[in-house]
């Protein structure tokens, strides 16, 4: 039984000016923030409170109708959760008690983004770009102990692991993401390229408590990579066909300062060929096809073929009846791998489908 609440405001001065090609906004801004809770049950009380000034900027310039570039600046001010808060432990996971900490201060986080487009009417040619970075200050962060088996002030702490958060700097992550299209002979075929990059600089901290309550902290940088480059040929001829092929290549790789965290370097293959085609005016056919490589899990893996069908056929006036009978993962092969890391932990995980 715990009571909070969060109270902040902003208030702020802008200056805009604008011109035939470009304008841009200057601005600042204070934010106040504070931070009460007390807990009924232990007679504790919680009082936090911040003040931050953020400065606004937003640019933006136009090199044509059709093609433009934009930078922006904001900051904000993000309260701590409940169970972050809440100086009770909470045993309902046998295997991972959770604690709060009443003096948490709320984190505040600056944001920075970059946006340039361009495409043109007459060849439906596309070309987009932005990148983006985040720091946050007074991130809230995990921190796992583990007991000693010979715990002695809390017996029912011993063997246990017990999260409990506090406030950390260090936080930043940064992605860009671009897009260019193609088409030609009317629009009826199109090639695409798209690709994402993301790295993460996380922070984090595991601690092992001996028999005697002595904490023996590690602190934990976890640096993540992602990037997944990936390429599409679409043709579309009316009345005919609409389909796809696909083409994508992921990796995920992070690296851990804590030598008792282990790595990760995953990658992913996925080809993929999806589409319609159109037959005697009142019949369709339509297909999703794909085959999935994977690479650098521990645990056995497969490489999914994934394969649905079905057949359209539509009757009467308008069209208003339609039978479509479907064929859902024909070789029920449907299973999927994803892999989480953060400052704390690496978690594997498979799913499988029913067919």
């Amino acid at each position: 039984d715990y009571n909070y609440n969060f109270t902040t405001n902003r208030i702020g001065l802008n200056y805009r000016f604008i011109e035939q090609n470009y304008n841009y906004t200057l601005g600042v801004g204070v934010q106040p923030a504070v931070l009460d809770g007390f807990s009924p049950s232990k007679g504790t009380t919680t009082h936090i409170s911040t003040f931050n000034i953020i400065p606004t900027a937003r640019y933006i310039y136009n090199f044509a109708k059709n093609s433009s570039l934009s930078a922006n600046y904001n900051g904000s001010s993000n309260q701590p959760s409940f169970d972050q808060l809440q100086p009770v432990t909470d045993y309902s996971n046998e295997s991972n008690y959770v604690k709060g900490n009443p003096n948490l201060k709320p984190s505040f986080r600056n944001n920075f983004f970059l946006r340039y487009n361009r495409f043109s009417f007459e060849t439906g040619d596309t070309f987009f770009m932005n990148a983006r970075f985040s720091q946050v200050n007074n991130n809230i962060v995990r921190n796992n102990k583990t007991y000693s088996t010979t715990y002695i002030p809390d017996t029912t702490l011993r063997g246990k692991r017990v999260t409990t958060y506090q406030n950390a700097n260090g936080y930043f992550t940064a992605d860009g993401r671009i897009s260019y299209s193609k088409p030609w002979d009317n629009r009826k075929f199109t090639l695409s390229f798209n690709g994402r990059v993301s790295y993460t600089n996380d922070i984090g901290f595991n601690t092992n408590v001996d028999a005697v309550g002595i904490e023996n902290v590690r602190k934990n940088i976890s640096k993540n990579l992602q990037y997944r480059p990936g390429l599409r040929f679409r043709v579309d001829i009316n009345d005919v066909i609409d389909a796809q092929l696909n083409g994508t290549y992921a990796v995920n790789h992070t690296n851990n300062s804590d030598p008792t965290l282990s790595s990760v370097n995953t990658r992913e293959l996925e080809i993929d060929i999806n589409g319609k085609n159109y037959f005697w005016n009142n019949w369709t056919f339509s297909y999703d096809f794909s085959h999935n490589v994977n690479y650098g899990y521990t645990q056995k893996v497969t490489n999914p073929n994934i394969l649905k069908l079905y057949v359209e056929r539509r009757f009467l006036k308008n069209n208003m009846e339609t039978i479509s009978p479907s064929r859902n993962d024909l070789f029920n092969q449907n299973a999927g791998y994803s892999i989480t890391s953060t400052s704390n932990y690496t978690n594997e995980s498979s799913v499988n489908r029913l067919g």
